[in-house]
């Protein structure tokens, strides 16, 4: 024989009961959230990168370069007694890179390209070694004891044309107004000068400026 419980069955009912109700509350209130949770990849998705059809450049306007030098004839020679020079002229093209290519002078003298000659006066530019490769004193290497008056001499053929140096000085490598056009008919020797040993380079040029007189 056993006791029975009291009461067993009927709290049993009661507890299911509520089970069912709180589990129904819980599924109801989830329901609401879901309906409330906008959808992935709505409005809030992530702005678009937009990129350009091409690259923009910048429009430059193209540089009127002087116009080409005529080829030096190998009769042209330089003469300047008091610097010891007597020298054939030859041309020193304008390279890519934007100065002049005078890696082939030698002991010439070099015609900078685009610089005036002989058929339209005006500013010559010659340009020649101060010491050459060996160690050797260039062509040009006394230019710098220059003094006023001092003849230099273009002989074209048989034609004589004399100038006479005005000014002698030194500037940077950078200064390009000696190169510019001049109303004058003229010439200008330039070379190098002030070796430095640690860079390797020559921090200055020397420049002669002549006036023709005959």
């Amino acid at each position: 024989m056993y006791r029975r419980r009291s009461g067993g069955s009927g709290g049993t009912l009661f507890w299911a009961i509520m089970l069912g109700v709180v589990a129904g509350i819980v599924f109801f209130i989830n329901d609401q959230q879901a309906q409330e949770t906008p959808p992935s990849g709505g409005a809030s998705s992530s702005p678009t990168m937009i990129t350009p059809d091409a690259t923009p450049t910048l429009d430059l306007a193209l540089l009127e370069l002087p116009t080409s030098t005529p080829q030096v004839a190998p009769h042209v020679q330089l003469i300047i007694p008091r610097a010891n020079v007597a020298t054939v002229v030859i041309p020193a093209p304008l390279a890519n890179t934007g100065s002049w290519d005078i890696r082939l002078l030698g002991r010439n003298a070099g015609h900078l390209e685009g610089t005036a000659w002989i058929e339209r006066p005006g500013n010559i530019v010659l340009a020649g070694h101060v010491e050459q490769s060996d160690g050797q004193p260039g062509i040009f290497a006394r230019v710098s004891e220059l003094s006023f008056a001092d003849e230099v001499i273009l002989m074209v053929g048989d034609q004589r044309r004399v100038y006479a140096v005005q000014e002698v000085f030194t500037t940077t490598p950078t200064d390009l107004t000696v190169l510019y056009p001049t109303p004058n008919d003229q010439i200008t020797l330039i070379t190098c000068d002030s070796y430095d040993f640690l860079s390797n380079t020559y921090l200055e040029r020397v420049v002669a400026i002549a006036l023709r007189i005959a």
